[in-house]
Protein backbone atom coordinates (compact mmCIF):
# COMPACT_ATOMS: atom_id res chain seq x y z
CA UNK A 1 0.00 0.00 0.00
CA UNK A 2 1.75 3.67 -0.70
CA UNK A 3 0.82 5.81 1.39
CA UNK A 4 -0.80 9.86 1.27
CA UNK A 5 3.07 11.36 2.22
CA UNK A 6 4.55 9.07 -0.12
CA UNK A 7 3.41 10.02 -3.51
CA UNK A 8 2.54 13.25 -5.46
CA UNK A 9 0.14 13.54 -7.94
CA UNK A 10 0.10 14.75 -11.38
CA UNK A 11 -2.52 15.57 -13.62
CA UNK A 12 -1.98 14.47 -17.46
CA UNK A 13 -4.10 13.96 -20.42
CA UNK A 14 -4.96 10.39 -21.68
CA UNK A 15 -2.99 10.28 -24.67
CA UNK A 16 0.27 11.54 -23.00
CA UNK A 17 -0.39 9.25 -20.44
CA UNK A 18 -0.24 6.34 -23.05
CA UNK A 19 3.14 7.85 -24.32
CA UNK A 20 4.55 7.76 -20.95
CA UNK A 21 3.23 4.15 -20.51
CA UNK A 22 5.37 3.05 -23.87
CA UNK A 23 7.84 4.77 -22.60
CA UNK A 24 7.61 3.13 -19.34
CA UNK A 25 7.29 -0.55 -20.88
CA UNK A 26 10.88 0.22 -22.83
CA UNK A 27 12.68 1.17 -19.87
CA UNK A 28 12.71 4.83 -20.09
CA UNK A 29 12.50 6.56 -16.87
CA UNK A 30 10.28 9.59 -16.65
CA UNK A 31 11.27 12.51 -14.98
CA UNK A 32 8.63 14.64 -12.66
CA UNK A 33 9.27 17.97 -14.19
CA UNK A 34 8.56 17.35 -17.81
CA UNK A 35 4.69 16.69 -16.98
CA UNK A 36 4.46 18.76 -13.60
CA UNK A 37 3.25 21.74 -15.70
CA UNK A 38 0.67 19.72 -17.65
CA UNK A 39 -3.69 20.33 -16.81
CA UNK A 40 -5.90 17.43 -14.86
CA UNK A 41 -8.25 16.47 -17.63
CA UNK A 42 -9.06 12.78 -18.05
CA UNK A 43 -7.27 10.91 -15.48
CA UNK A 44 -4.46 11.14 -12.62
CA UNK A 45 -0.85 9.57 -12.51
CA UNK A 46 1.50 9.17 -10.06
CA UNK A 47 5.07 10.52 -9.43
CA UNK A 48 6.66 8.34 -6.55
CA UNK A 49 9.66 11.03 -4.51
CA UNK A 50 12.64 9.64 -6.61
CA UNK A 51 10.47 11.25 -9.56
CA UNK A 52 10.06 8.00 -11.69
CA UNK A 53 6.55 7.00 -12.86
CA UNK A 54 4.66 4.22 -11.54
CA UNK A 55 0.95 3.07 -13.31
CA UNK A 56 0.87 -1.04 -11.93
CA UNK A 57 0.75 -2.68 -8.95
CA UNK A 58 -0.80 0.48 -7.07
CA UNK A 59 -3.89 0.23 -4.68
CA UNK A 60 -3.96 3.51 -3.90
CA UNK A 61 -4.68 6.31 -5.87
CA UNK A 62 -4.92 10.40 -4.74
CA UNK A 63 -6.81 12.68 -6.97
CA UNK A 64 -4.91 16.09 -8.31
CA UNK A 65 -6.52 18.19 -5.25
CA UNK A 66 -5.74 15.49 -2.78
CA UNK A 67 -9.43 15.37 -2.00
CA UNK A 68 -10.13 11.46 -1.84
CA UNK A 69 -7.95 8.82 -2.95
CA UNK A 70 -9.06 5.26 -4.33
CA UNK A 71 -8.47 2.49 -2.29
CA UNK A 72 -8.64 -1.41 -3.46
CA UNK A 73 -11.10 -3.48 -1.49
CA UNK A 74 -13.72 -6.74 -2.17
CA UNK A 75 -17.44 -6.34 -2.71
CA UNK A 76 -20.04 -8.24 -1.65
CA UNK A 77 -21.42 -10.73 -4.63
CA UNK A 78 -25.20 -8.24 -3.99
CA UNK A 79 -22.68 -5.22 -5.26
CA UNK A 80 -23.92 -6.16 -9.10
CA UNK A 81 -27.42 -5.02 -8.35
CA UNK A 82 -25.74 -1.63 -8.77
CA UNK A 83 -24.35 -1.53 -11.27
CA UNK A 84 -24.84 1.40 -13.30
CA UNK A 85 -22.63 1.39 -16.13
CA UNK A 86 -20.63 -1.52 -18.12
CA UNK A 87 -17.66 -0.46 -20.33
CA UNK A 88 -15.20 -2.07 -22.13
CA UNK A 89 -11.24 -0.36 -23.17
CA UNK A 90 -9.45 -1.75 -25.95
CA UNK A 91 -6.17 -0.29 -24.21
CA UNK A 92 -3.81 -2.26 -21.50
CA UNK A 93 -4.66 0.56 -19.06
CA UNK A 94 -8.20 -0.30 -18.59
CA UNK A 95 -7.65 0.01 -14.84
CA UNK A 96 -6.66 3.73 -14.96
CA UNK A 97 -9.40 4.77 -17.45
CA UNK A 98 -12.02 2.69 -15.29
CA UNK A 99 -11.12 5.24 -12.79
CA UNK A 100 -10.97 8.35 -14.67
CA UNK A 101 -14.48 7.39 -15.56
CA UNK A 102 -15.64 6.96 -12.04
CA UNK A 103 -14.15 9.86 -10.51
CA UNK A 104 -16.13 12.49 -13.35
CA UNK A 105 -19.39 10.53 -12.43
CA UNK A 106 -21.19 12.26 -9.15
CA UNK A 107 -22.95 8.85 -9.12
CA UNK A 108 -20.19 6.19 -9.21
CA UNK A 109 -19.42 5.08 -5.43
CA UNK A 110 -16.74 2.22 -6.78
CA UNK A 111 -15.61 0.56 -10.10
CA UNK A 112 -14.53 -3.04 -10.97
CA UNK A 113 -12.19 -3.57 -13.60
CA UNK A 114 -11.58 -7.16 -15.11
CA UNK A 115 -9.42 -7.01 -18.31
CA UNK A 116 -10.33 -4.61 -20.54
CA UNK A 117 -14.10 -4.60 -18.79
CA UNK A 118 -14.96 -2.08 -16.21
CA UNK A 119 -18.09 -1.71 -13.88
CA UNK A 120 -19.20 1.44 -12.63
CA UNK A 121 -21.04 1.15 -9.27
CA UNK A 122 -23.59 3.70 -6.98
CA UNK A 123 -23.41 2.02 -3.83
CA UNK A 124 -22.94 3.13 -0.43
CA UNK A 125 -19.33 1.46 0.80
CA UNK A 126 -16.89 1.89 3.68
CA UNK A 127 -13.59 1.90 3.60
CA UNK A 128 -10.77 -0.23 5.44
CA UNK A 129 -12.01 -3.71 4.29
CA UNK A 130 -9.93 -6.45 2.50
CA UNK A 131 -7.91 -6.09 -0.71
CA UNK A 132 -8.43 -9.88 -1.99
CA UNK A 133 -9.90 -10.89 -4.82
CA UNK A 134 -13.48 -10.90 -5.04
CA UNK A 135 -14.16 -15.03 -4.43
CA UNK A 136 -10.63 -15.96 -6.08
CA UNK A 137 -11.42 -14.25 -9.47
CA UNK A 138 -9.28 -11.88 -11.46
CA UNK A 139 -11.61 -8.66 -10.77
CA UNK A 140 -10.05 -5.86 -8.86
CA UNK A 141 -12.54 -3.11 -7.49
CA UNK A 142 -11.82 0.39 -6.24
CA UNK A 143 -13.59 2.93 -3.88
CA UNK A 144 -13.10 6.76 -3.39
CA UNK A 145 -12.12 7.68 0.08
CA UNK A 146 -11.89 10.98 1.99
CA UNK A 147 -8.46 10.88 3.63
CA UNK A 148 -9.69 12.93 6.54
CA UNK A 149 -11.92 10.08 8.16
CA UNK A 150 -10.72 6.61 8.81
CA UNK A 151 -8.54 4.74 6.62
CA UNK A 152 -7.27 2.32 8.83
CA UNK A 153 -8.42 -1.42 9.21
CA UNK A 154 -12.30 -2.03 9.46
CA UNK A 155 -12.20 -4.49 12.66
CA UNK A 156 -15.78 -5.30 12.16
CA UNK A 157 -15.43 -6.54 8.08
CA UNK A 158 -16.69 -9.66 7.57
CA UNK A 159 -16.96 -10.65 11.24
CA UNK A 160 -19.59 -12.60 13.07
CA UNK A 161 -23.09 -10.89 13.79
CA UNK A 162 -25.53 -11.43 16.80
CA UNK A 163 -28.79 -10.10 16.30
CA UNK A 164 -32.66 -10.31 16.30
CA UNK A 165 -34.15 -11.99 13.37
CA UNK A 166 -35.42 -9.52 10.93
CA UNK A 167 -38.70 -7.66 10.46
CA UNK A 168 -40.95 -9.75 8.69
CA UNK A 169 -38.15 -11.26 7.27
CA UNK A 170 -37.66 -9.14 4.36
CA UNK A 171 -34.60 -6.97 5.22
CA UNK A 172 -31.22 -7.71 4.33
CA UNK A 173 -29.65 -9.90 7.13
CA UNK A 174 -27.73 -8.81 10.25
CA UNK A 175 -24.37 -10.08 8.50
CA UNK A 176 -24.91 -7.68 5.66
CA UNK A 177 -24.41 -5.00 7.81
CA UNK A 178 -20.69 -5.77 8.54
CA UNK A 179 -19.95 -6.18 4.44
CA UNK A 180 -18.28 -2.88 3.90
CA UNK A 181 -20.87 -2.36 1.03
CA UNK A 182 -24.85 -1.93 0.55
CA UNK A 183 -27.21 -1.47 -2.56
CA UNK A 184 -29.57 1.03 -0.68
CA UNK A 185 -31.71 0.17 -4.02
CA UNK A 186 -35.18 -0.34 -1.82
CA UNK A 187 -36.29 -0.02 1.90
CA UNK A 188 -35.46 -3.80 2.57
CA UNK A 189 -31.60 -3.34 1.61
CA UNK A 190 -30.68 -2.83 4.69
CA UNK A 191 -31.14 -4.50 8.03
CA UNK A 192 -34.00 -3.84 10.44
CA UNK A 193 -34.72 -5.83 13.25
CA UNK A 194 -38.11 -7.72 14.98
CA UNK A 195 -39.77 -5.15 17.02
CA UNK A 196 -38.35 -5.53 20.15
CA UNK A 197 -38.19 -3.53 23.64
CA UNK A 198 -34.46 -3.48 23.81
CA UNK A 199 -32.72 -4.51 20.38
CA UNK A 200 -29.15 -5.67 20.62
CA UNK A 201 -26.78 -5.85 17.49
CA UNK A 202 -23.54 -7.31 18.60
CA UNK A 203 -20.36 -7.79 16.51
CA UNK A 204 -17.92 -10.31 17.16
CA UNK A 205 -14.23 -9.35 16.51
CA UNK A 206 -12.71 -12.70 17.16
CA UNK A 207 -10.34 -11.34 19.84
CA UNK A 208 -9.54 -8.21 22.15
CA UNK A 209 -9.27 -4.98 20.16
CA UNK A 210 -8.75 -1.62 20.80
CA UNK A 211 -11.94 0.19 19.63
CA UNK A 212 -11.72 4.12 19.29
CA UNK A 213 -14.55 5.21 16.22
CA UNK A 214 -17.62 3.44 15.44
CA UNK A 215 -18.93 4.55 12.00
CA UNK A 216 -22.56 3.44 11.07
CA UNK A 217 -24.65 4.49 8.21
CA UNK A 218 -28.26 5.00 9.01
CA UNK A 219 -31.24 3.56 6.78
CA UNK A 220 -32.23 6.42 3.99
CA UNK A 221 -36.14 5.33 5.01
CA UNK A 222 -36.14 4.73 8.20
CA UNK A 223 -33.65 6.81 10.01
CA UNK A 224 -35.67 7.24 13.49
CA UNK A 225 -34.86 3.37 13.75
CA UNK A 226 -31.45 4.35 14.59
CA UNK A 227 -32.24 6.76 17.98
CA UNK A 228 -31.27 6.37 21.77
CA UNK A 229 -28.66 4.01 20.92
CA UNK A 230 -25.83 2.85 23.60
CA UNK A 231 -22.60 1.30 22.23
CA UNK A 232 -20.46 -1.31 24.85
CA UNK A 233 -17.01 -2.48 23.93
CA UNK A 234 -15.72 -5.34 25.84
CA UNK A 235 -15.31 -9.23 26.34
CA UNK A 236 -18.79 -9.77 27.63
CA UNK A 237 -20.69 -8.58 25.15
CA UNK A 238 -23.37 -7.67 27.24
CA UNK A 239 -24.43 -4.11 28.59
CA UNK A 240 -21.99 -5.06 31.41
CA UNK A 241 -19.07 -4.17 29.32
CA UNK A 242 -17.63 -0.87 29.51
CA UNK A 243 -20.09 2.28 27.74
CA UNK A 244 -18.61 3.76 24.50
CA UNK A 245 -20.95 5.81 23.08
CA UNK A 246 -24.46 7.12 23.72
CA UNK A 247 -26.63 8.33 20.19
CA UNK A 248 -29.47 10.80 21.20
CA UNK A 249 -29.72 12.38 17.94
CA UNK A 250 -31.63 12.25 15.25
CA UNK A 251 -30.22 11.29 12.27
CA UNK A 252 -31.24 12.13 8.62
CA UNK A 253 -31.94 9.25 6.20
CA UNK A 254 -28.99 7.53 4.39
CA UNK A 255 -26.26 9.87 7.59
CA UNK A 256 -23.05 8.75 8.27
CA UNK A 257 -22.49 8.62 12.08
CA UNK A 258 -18.76 8.94 13.19
CA UNK A 259 -19.33 8.19 17.00
CA UNK A 260 -16.17 8.28 19.06
CA UNK A 261 -15.54 7.83 23.68
CA UNK A 262 -14.43 9.46 25.62
CA UNK A 263 -11.32 7.01 25.44
CA UNK A 264 -10.48 3.79 23.03
CA UNK A 265 -11.83 1.09 24.77
CA UNK A 266 -10.87 -2.74 24.36
CA UNK A 267 -12.84 -5.84 23.71
CA UNK A 268 -13.90 -8.03 21.78
CA UNK A 269 -17.40 -7.24 21.26
CA UNK A 270 -19.00 -3.79 19.87
CA UNK A 271 -22.72 -4.31 21.11
CA UNK A 272 -25.34 -1.49 20.31
CA UNK A 273 -28.63 -1.48 22.45
CA UNK A 274 -31.50 0.55 21.33
CA UNK A 275 -33.23 1.87 24.27
CA UNK A 276 -36.99 3.27 23.95
CA UNK A 277 -40.01 3.14 25.76
CA UNK A 278 -41.81 1.29 23.65
CA UNK A 279 -41.17 -1.89 21.28
CA UNK A 280 -39.05 -0.60 18.55
CA UNK A 281 -36.86 -1.60 15.47
CA UNK A 282 -33.71 -1.09 15.19
CA UNK A 283 -32.61 -0.42 11.80
CA UNK A 284 -28.78 0.19 10.24
CA UNK A 285 -27.32 -0.52 7.07
CA UNK A 286 -23.23 -0.78 7.77
CA UNK A 287 -21.35 -0.56 10.60
CA UNK A 288 -17.64 -0.11 11.06
CA UNK A 289 -15.06 -0.09 13.53
CA UNK A 290 -12.06 1.18 13.86
CA UNK A 291 -8.95 1.63 16.27
CA UNK A 292 -8.98 5.26 15.13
Amino acid sequence: MVELGSVRCVGISLWKALLLVNLMLFGVEVEAGEITSQVYQQMSLFISPDNSLYLQQMSLFISPDNSLYLQQMSLPSFSSKCIEEELEFTTSLARFSCGAQCLHRSTCSAYCVTGEKCRLLNLAVAPGGPVSSQNGSSEKCFVPVDPSGPTSEDLARGMPVEAPMTWDGAYAPAESVVSGAVCEATEYDCYCSEFELTPVFKVDLGASKTVGRVVVRVSTDYPSNFESVYIYVGNSGTDQDAHFHTYSGNPVGGEVLSLTGAQTLDGRYVTLYMRKTFSASLCLCLMQVYAL
